[in-house]
């Protein structure tokens, strides 16, 4: 099965393999999300981001597509330092993983802009071409 996981595929390919799956969803988080923040985000505020193909990864949970947005601005918001970083020290592996836990992260949440752009700065890191 190839990433991004599209959930109706995997729970597809789960029901030929194992029997009486069931789909089943428990939220044990219940934290609120600002309501301007949400109606920004579903509202096309952020045209670089597929806030649909995102949503249809989560099985359309909202609450949790943003908290998923909001942890991975939080994680990342020094990921290009951190990567210039590495790759000025000669970690290249190390900023090579980096790239492709965020190609597999930002293809989840629906930014298939910057998953394109870190799937070819990864294979520029792997193969040494960069300036």
């Amino acid at each position: 099965m190839a990433k991004p996981v599209v959930p109706s595929e995997l729970f597809d390919v789960l029901s030929k393999h194992i029997s009486d799956v069931e789909r089943v969803y428990n939220s044990k988080d219940n934290v609120s999300i600002q309501p301007a923040l949400s109606e920004q985000v579903f509202d096309n505020a952020m045209p670089s981001i597929d806030t649909m193909d995102g949503l249809m990864r989560v099985t359309g949970n909202k609450e949790l597509y943003l908290r998923l947005l909001i942890v991975f601005y939080e994680n990342n918001k020094d990921l290009s330092q951190t990567i210039r970083s590495h790759i000025s020290q000669g970690h290249l592996d190390e900023a090579s993983q980096m790239l492709h836990s965020i190609k597999g992260v930002a293809g989840n949440l629906g930014a298939k802009i910057l998953k394109d752009a870190t799937r070819i700065l990864e294979y520029a890191v792997k193969d040494g071409v960069f300036y």
